[in-house]
């Protein structure tokens, strides 16, 4: 075509040529394209015939049944109509029922044989397009539409060229183009998989399609130039296509399109467009005119510097109609010729299948092969002088560019590349549209300067015009693992914390993604989909989990959690069956069976958005990763739930390559060390995203990232040794962080080049080199694999404040600074442990260089100058017990002691994973305990620690005491390994014991007790855990109703190896299905196979020997005869059952009486039969109140009393407590009596003896018991009641360095009224300063103050006059005292030391003396008023100060909002306002 001039007008009309072709063909497809009906192929089975119906592959039975075709199939089968023609092009019409099964079924079309044909299949609420091309399989997902069963539907599918269109009940449901799918002609078919089914065929038609004839361009039309400073393109006049492209500098030429262009699609069907174009400055905008469906659409082509930009800029629905999908049939907007020089093109692409990447890689000069148009993620083409690639906003990620090669001329190919399907309006529930479509084709000549024109320099152009995932900046700068909790056994978020501070004292706090896996319910793969509102209570709830993420921020640490968007459990409590497929379709069954969700209705009821804006209203700010489980897909319904995680500032990661390849900056397998090998292996997305996506497999030069943290995901050591972490981090993902830092420029098999002079290459001593300007800063194993290599990399890359060193060999190497510390002289160096950052020593710097002598295995730091001074770490923070996993093995928080008089048998270890532990050895007793902190009076609590007893039995116990009531529990072996995986103590000899108790206080004091013996004795992990509420024993040896199970399964554990498939079920709001029998929550089993499955320990169920027990428990059982409950024993080797209940099928109560006749360490166990394959997960049994009671007869032989004498005042009260002997009494009930009721009278209150003096005397009280009649009597006295005044201090319970608090002094229980005061009080000089003094109260005057001995203050205080004297309670002075500024936290006392009243008569009197104390606690870390964290104090402080005003220590979310307390009194108020205010001032 010509060029046009400047005398051309601006605006041109297609020719009248043209304008009477698109009257012809406006529509298409229109009637003319079908052949005749006569020429149709038809089978409406009337005559009682099958045809030509049979199998290809697996299994099936054809029969006509009333009039229609009945096809039974199991299995994978393929079924081909022999009679039914070939053809390449045609539309397939039929009535489809499908009687029973789930899904997973499909037409097919062009089968040639089992290896040769295409087709569409339906899986679980998603329609797919599906093909065999010579033996090779492949499919991908084109439309969201549910089927259900026992419904017939009129199916119609038309198959042309690379394009399919499916119309459901005359609902045009999918529309995709398919471009290498199989194209010879071939028979229409049918196939099934996964299960049997029942299916009926009617009326099927296939007719043959003919495509019509286009229309000819006008010979006269010219083109429009549209360019920049740097290139030139030709524009159509009559269509939107690029005739060519010119880089102004050199001349060179890339082409565009030179064949006529005329079609494009809507909603998947080809129209063709009245089109005007007009020049408008720069640009050309089109306006493209579809009549037959009243839409029109307006697009701008223009040159911006290095790119063509292509945007539509209105879309017009002024008919019924609207606009779905829009595309450009065989459009190509770039292209090379194989008459060039070298023509290449390149692709890569996912399909939305889990780990379904490909490359092309075809070079038009060297036997490419003929490709229709395809739909790609990533494509490139190149000559030998530019390259070429696309950026658009098209949103399925199988479709983005299209990619073709084909014929021109004779000898001529050509490769080109087009835009996809551009989705405007995916949804006509939720019909939005989305935003108007454009690209950008992008042109470069040599972008990273090698001298040669190839697929990187497009890669690099894409790369800088193109988005990265949302949130994925933080890829590089953090390693990720996975803290695992399943089934109830729990690995508590606040033990993970603490795992996690140590990998972050290992790496000098590099920063991590803890993947916290489980977190909602009872653990992973429970409860989904309940991302909010459900944060599991035995891993710490809300709370702890949301002190986890914000504490952890101070480490560097980011947290995430896991969810799942596919499959969802009936009992979990936002499960909405409106959503579900119907019928239920079963996905994954584990705990309980899951049932796969309608994908479009969760996004198009809103409930997908409304579940995840839950985990939002959870976590706050503070959640900085969601992971998306086992999900399918790139299309629409990935973008909605991209955006939805996206837009509550979560970064993406999910599973598997493919799905979500757009959004997701993480991905699960390739790069979990204990996962299959399988994953992104593609060069080309590497090449492009490796600065921001987790998600590649390793490689020998580029790493990768691997997954290793101590978090027991999997029982391989990745995952729970500190000391593979830690080579893991310097030897694979250290190196590989650094590289991620820089843009790779040019790879080859050898080498990769990155920006800012990085490279990796192989080198001749067999290893693979790391440089930065030359110099190596590691030295790595030529392997894919995580293997030695020895490091000194500058971190981060770009300020370079520090730099790792590791020598896994050990010993001395030299390394060249990096010149931004050209100015150090001496450097120092630092060794990481997992407790602190350690000097080593000074390092002199010689000639820029410096040599570092390192042990083996042990990772170093090396600073320009003195590292900052690390913060104490706090382990266990945030709950009541300190150092819970003895991490800091300091005797600090702990304290030991031993009758034997030495204490060397107690200490702290790390075993061989570098894991810490207390460890006592024989034979002396050990007692090692501490005060805990934090607890709420009248609360439950259940306490519990891990234990290991090595060899022999010995006595090792754990117990709580509050004043003199002392609570524990104890075993005295461990024989029974611990047999439930993915848990820190799988296949070890580590047994829990626990024991609960009734807070009386904020304190009490826990101890871990080990009696005299020859056996080693290892404890770690203890934990308190707050009970929703309190389960009573109520006098039974056992009574478990579930409801306060501090994590496992209450008094069970496995009793042999499983899978853990057992968990603790709960009751909701809402739920479609709940298996609880009895209050919130119940047991639920269904483990895999026959056996001994769960069972009690003597520390869970201590059954005593030669005694009578009763046994009461509720179950529920899905199949008949399959479960056992049993009461037994192991004798030396065989088990003896005690008593036996076989349940039947549905609910049932246990009720069985044995006795343990020569029976030590009896227990109950429950035992499963053999898996039925007809029930759900081979057959489940839920149980709830298991009540075990001692039922043998033990005589009473005596009583005594807790008091034998008691002095009283009168009105005075005590209590008497009678114990009957012997502690195991079957009946201890007793009655009592006073010898004279009117001087002491006894009464039974609640249960409790309570004995109130009345009058001066003496009387005897006696117990009496009613099992023989035995008597015990204390002497009570009765004396003249008698008061003696008290002096009181109140002060606040905290305050924070360097803050004032205000001290009342008072008086109380004053009888004669008082005139006059001396008194003295006294602090604590080192930990507080007096400030002042002043009268408390009108009328009352401060006559004297001395402060002559430091830490006391004397006062003398007089009343003015008979009015202002205090008679019973009254304060009397407010002191004001300042806290000093210390480092640590500490505890002050005030005391009264002493008080001297005076009354009018002159008389003195001394009083009790009253005391406080109070904590002082010193700020976090930062600036003090810097509430939301930016290193400064400014309004924004100010703002959520004035937020939460008002809340205190008692507020549900005080642990979130405490931090505005900047006063550190326990309350949010005035003072916080204006100390805030004044910094701003100031």
């Amino acid at each position: 075509m010509k060029s046009s001039s400047s005398k051309l007008k601006k605006s041109i009309t297609v020719s009248l040529a043209l304008l009477t072709a698109l009257q012809m063909y406006a529509a298409v497809p229109a009637g003319t394209a079908l052949a005749a009906d006569g020429d149709a192929y038809f089978q409406d089975y009337n005559n009682g015939q099958v045809g030509g119906w049979k199998k290809a592959a697996g299994n099936a039975t054809f029969s006509v049944v009333n009039n229609m075709l009945k096809v039974v199939t199991s299995g994978v089968t393929l079924m081909v109509d022999d009679n039914s023609p070939s053809y390449q092009n045609a539309e397939l019409e039929t009535k489809l029922k499908v009687e029973s099964g789930q899904g997973r079924y499909g037409f097919l079309f062009r089968y040639v044989d089992v290896n040769n044909f295409a087709g569409v299949v339906y899986d679980n609420g998603s329609w797919l397009y599906y093909y065999y091309k010579n033996g090779a399989e492949s499919y991908g997902t084109i439309a969201s539409k549910t089927m259900s069963t026992n419904q017939t539907y009129d199916i119609k599918l038309r198959y042309v060229d690379s394009d399919i269109i499916l119309w459901i009940d005359g609902e045009k449901v999918a529309a995709a183009t398919v471009g290498d799918m199989p194209s010879a002609p071939g028979k229409i078919g049918m196939r099934t998989w996964f299960d049997s089914k029942t299916m009926y065929l009617d009326d099927t038609k296939v007719t043959p399609y003919t495509k019509p004839t286009p229309p000819k361009p006008d010979p006269n039309a010219v083109n429009f130039v549209s360019e920049s400073g740097t290139l030139k393109a030709e524009l159509d006049s009559t269509f939107p296509r690029v005739d060519n492209y010119v880089w102004k500098a050199t001349g060179a030429v890339m082409n565009g399109q030179k064949n006529y262009l005329y079609a494009v699609k809507i909603n998947g069907e080809e129209y063709w467009p009245k089109t005007t174009a007009e020049k408008v400055g720069n640009s050309v905008i089109y306006t493209l005119n579809v009549e037959e469906l009243a839409v029109q659409m307006k697009v701008k082509m223009e040159v911006v510097d290095n790119t063509l930009d292509m945007k539509f800029t209105e879309i017009q629905e002024n008919g019924s109609t609207k606009v779905k999908t829009i595309e450009f049939p065989n459009h190509s907007l770039v292209s090379v010729s194989s008459t060039q020089p070298k023509a290449q093109e390149t692709a890569a692409w996912f399909t939305g299948e889990w780990n379904k990447i490909f490359e092309e890689y075809n070079d038009l000069k060297n036997g490419a092969q003929n490709l229709n148009p395809s739909g790609r993620t990533f494509g490139f083409v190149n000559s030998d002088k530019l390259a070429a690639t696309i950026v658009n906003n098209v949103i399925n990620g199988n479709d983005k560019v299209r990619t073709s090669v084909s014929d021109a001329a004779p000898g001529e190919k050509v490769a080109a590349l087009a835009n996809g399907a551009w989705t405007y309006r995916e949804s006509m529930v939720a019909p939005a549209p989305e935003a108007l479509p454009w690209s950008k084709v992008i042109i470069t000549p040599d972008a990273n300067n090698d001298g040669v024109l190839d697929w990187q320099d497009g890669a690099i152009v894409y790369r800088s015009h193109s988005d990265m995932p949302y949130g994925s900046d933080m890829i590089k700068d953090n390693i990720s693992w996975i803290s695992m909790n399943i089934a109830t056994t729990a690995m508590p978020f606040l033990r993970s914390l603490d795992h996690a501070k140590k990998i972050a004292h290992l790496t000098d706090e590099f920063g991590q993604i803890v993947l916290q896996k489980g977190y909602q319910a009872e653990g992973h793969d429970d409860s989904h989909p309940d991302y909010g509102g459900h944060i599991g209570i035995r891993q710490g709830g809300k709370d702890d989990f949301n002190y986890f993420l914000t504490e952890g921020k101070k480490y560097n640490i980011k947290g995430g959690v896991h969810i799942n968007a596919t499959e969802y459990h009936l009992d979990a409590f936002q499960t909405k069956m409106a959503n579900m497929i119907a019928p239920l379709s079963k996905g994954w069954g584990w705990l309980d069976q899951a049932y796969y969700v309608d994908q479009r209705k969760d996004i198009e009821s809103g409930e997908l958005k409304r579940r995840l804006d839950m985990l939002k209203a959870d976590t706050g700010n503070n959640l900085d990763f969601v992971y998306v489980d086992v999900y399918t897909g790139a299309g629409w319904n990935a973008k909605k739930l991209a955006d939805y995680i996206n837009g509550n500032g979560w970064m993406l990661g999910t599973e598997f390559a493919g799905p979500l390849q757009e959004q997701a900056s993480w991905v699960h397998w390739g790069t979990d060390p204990g996962y299959p090998n399988q994953g992104d292996d593609s060069k080309i997305v590497r090449f492009i995203r490796n600065t921001n996506v987790d998600g590649f497999m390793s490689d020998a030069l580029l790493k990768g990232n691997k997954q290793s943290g101590v978090g027991y995901w999997q029982p391989n050591s990745q995952f729970y040794s500190y000391q593979e972490v830690t080579k893991t981090f310097f030897n694979q993902n250290l190196p590989t962080k650094y590289m991620q830092h820089f843009p790779i420029m040019k790879m080859t098999n050898d080498r990769v080049d990155f920006e800012g002079n990085v490279s990796v290459a192989r080198s001749g001593d067999g290893k693979i080199h790391l440089s930065k300007d030359g110099n190596d800063i590691a030295i790595m194993t030529d392997s894919s694999d995580i293997s030695n290599s020895t490091i000194f990399i500058p971190w981060d890359p770009v300020k370079e404040d520090k730099i790792y060193h590791w020598n896994p060999a050990g010993g001395s190497t030299t390394w060249k600074l990096p010149a931004s510390w050209s100015g150090v002289q001496t450097a120092k160096l630092y060794k990481l442990t997992d407790t602190d950052r350690q000097f080593v020593a000074d390092v002199n710097v010689t000639n820029g260089q410096v040599t570092l002598m390192a042990d083996a295995n042990v990772g170093y730091v090396l600073y320009k100058t003195a590292a900052a001074q690390e913060a104490e770490t706090i382990w266990g923070d945030g709950s009541p017990v300190k150092d819970p996993g003895f991490d800091s093995h300091k005797w600090e928080t702990w304290n030991k002691s031993s009758s034997a008089g030495t204490t060397d048998h107690i200490s702290f270890k790390k075993n061989n994973n570098a894991d810490d532990y207390l460890e006592v050895k024989g034979p002396e007793d050990a007692k090692v305990e501490q005060v805990i902190t934090g607890l709420e009076p009248g609360k439950t609590y259940s306490v519990s620690v891990w234990v290991n007893v090595y060899g022999t039995d010995r006595k090792s116990s754990i117990s709580v005491k509050q004043g003199d009531k002392e609570v524990s529990n104890y075993l005295e072996d461990t024989k029974l390994k611990y047999f439930a995986p993915q848990h820190k103590y799988y296949n070890t000899n580590f047994q829990r014991i626990e024991v609960d108790f009734d807070a009386v206080s904020d304190t009490a004091t826990l101890a871990l007790n080990v009696a005299p013996g020859a056996a080693q004795v290892s404890f770690d992990d203890v934990r308190i855990w707050e009970n929703p509420g309190k389960t009573d024993q109520a006098g039974a040896v056992l009574n478990e109703d579930f409801e306060n199970v501090d994590e496992a399964w209450g008094p069970f554990v496995y009793g042999k190896a499983g899978n853990v498939q057992t968990h603790m079920v709960e009751k909701g709001d809402n739920q479609v299905k709940s298996y609880v029998l009895d209050g919130n929550f119940s047991l639920k089993t269904n483990e895999g196979g026959a056996g001994e499955w769960l069972r009690t320990l003597p520390q869970t169920l201590r059954l005593d020997t030669n005694q009578k027990y009763h046994l009461t428990m509720q179950a529920k059982a899905d199949v008949a005869n399959q479960y056992t409950v049993a009461v037994r024993v192991n004798d030396n080797g065989t088990v003896r059952d005690l008593a036996t209940k076989t349940l039947p099928a549905g609910a049932s109560t246990v009720d069985l009486t044995f006795m343990t006749d020569n029976a030590k360490n009896a227990y109950l166990a429950i035992v499963k039969g053999a898996d039925s394959s007809s029930a759900e997960l081979g057959g489940q049994l839920v149980v709830d109140n298991i009540r075990v009671t001692d039922e043998t007869v033990h005589a009473v032989t005596g009583v005594v009393l807790d008091k034998t004498a008691v002095s009283l005042a009168e009105g005075g009260t005590v209590e008497l407590k009678a114990m009957v002997q012997p502690e195991n009494a079957t009946n201890k009930n007793v009655t009592w009596s006073s010898s004279d009721e009117s001087i002491a009278k006894v009464e039974v209150v609640d249960g409790k003896a309570v004995v109130t003096g009345l009058k001066t005397g003496s009387a005897a009280i006696t117990a009496t018991t009613a099992d023989g009649n035995f008597h015990a009597t204390a002497q009570v006295t009765v004396t003249k009641l008698v008061t003696v005044p008290a002096t009181t201090l109140l002060a606040p319970t905290s305050v924070l360095t360097g803050q004032t608090l205000t001290v009342r002094v008072g008086l109380s229980d004053v009888t004669d009224a008082v005139y006059a005061q001396d008194l003295t009080i006294a602090y604590d000089p080192s930990l507080m300063e007096f400030v002042s003094a002043k009268p408390a109260q009108t009328g009352i005057s401060l006559v004297s103050k001395s402060e002559a001995t430091p830490g006391k203050v004397r006062f003398i205080v007089a009343s003015e006059g008979a009015g202002h004297a205090i008679i019973g309670s009254g304060d009397v002075l407010e002191l004001t005292f300042k806290a000093k500024d210390i480092v640590l936290p500490a505890t002050a006392r005030l005391a009264v030391e002493a008080a001297v009243l005076g009354d009018a008569q002159g008389h003195e009197t001394s009083t009790t003396l009253g005391s406080a104390s109070v904590s002082i606690t010193t700020p976090p870390p930062g600036t003090p008023g810097d509430i939301n964290g930016d290193n400064k104090v400014s309004i924004g402080d100010l703002a959520m100060i004035a937020a939460n005003y008002g809340k205190d220590s008692s507020s549900s979310d005080w642990n979130l909002v405490k931090k505005a307390d900047v006063t550190g009194d326990n309350k949010i108020d005035l003072d916080d306002l204006v100390k805030v205010a004044s910094q701003i001032i100031e």
